[in-house]
């Protein structure tokens, strides 16, 4: 006989800190399973959860990168077709933001974050959690270029994303202390990916679901 148990799944939505990129390795480099902040919730929270990982480097909330060699990168595009592939769902963690703040783009932090907010309006009737990025680092020799004006910008997001989570009654964290590398001022430590963990972990620890 076959006993079914209730697993609690959650979809982990976001870019490359949640793909585990590793700082300065040009993308070649991904952290371990358990290392990602990702696969330490897997860990602690045990067979009864399913944790769907979704990071993918460059993933923007919803705009196109022109660049040769970086289709697909719009997180609105894939998210719905991602949506029905894993469903059902008892959670949807959303972390994203800090692609959108390339120069290329121009965005402002209000901006990112009503492109957040096409997102959250695809998953209303599931429970929801907003993740702001780590607060990036524009004078590394990585960023200083490719994230000109980001770091002001990164810091408004934690605010425009928890005002955004109580418009559509959704949890939120805040990321903006997690570490990341000072080299290059972007991506999580290590340490970074276990701070990270904490925060959605406590999360996860009290919500009924």
């Amino acid at each position: 006989m076959i006993v079914k148990r209730n697993i609690i799944r959650i979809l982990c939505f976001g870019d490359s800190n949640t793909r585990g990129f590793v700082p300065l390795s040009g993308g070649k480099q991904r952290y371990e399973a358990d290392q990602r902040w990702t696969g330490l919730l897997q860990s602690a929270l045990g067979d009864n959860y399913e944790i769907i990982e979704e990071g993918l480097d460059a993933r923007t909330t919803n705009l196109d990168d022109p660049r040769p060699g970086f289709v697909g990168k719009n997180g609105l595009t894939y998210f719905v077709p991602c949506l029905d592939s894993h469903k059902p769902l008892n959670l949807v963690i959303l972390m994203l933001g800090t692609p959108d703040l390339k120069a290329l783009f121009n965005r402002t932090s209000d901006e990112i974050s009503a492109g957040l907010e096409e997102l959250v309006k695809q998953v209303i009737e599931t429970k929801v959690l907003i993740v702001s990025p780590p607060i990036l680092e524009e004078t590394t020799d990585f960023a200083k270029t490719m994230f000109a004006g980001a770091t002001g910008k990164s810091q408004e997001l934690g605010t425009k994303y928890q005002a955004l989570s109580i418009k559509y009654n959704c949890g939120f964290v805040s990321g903006a202390d997690c570490e990341v590398d000072p080299h290059e001022g972007v991506h999580l430590t290590l340490k970074g990916h276990q701070m990270m963990f904490e925060k959605i972990y406590a999360y996860i620890q009290n919500l009924k679901i």
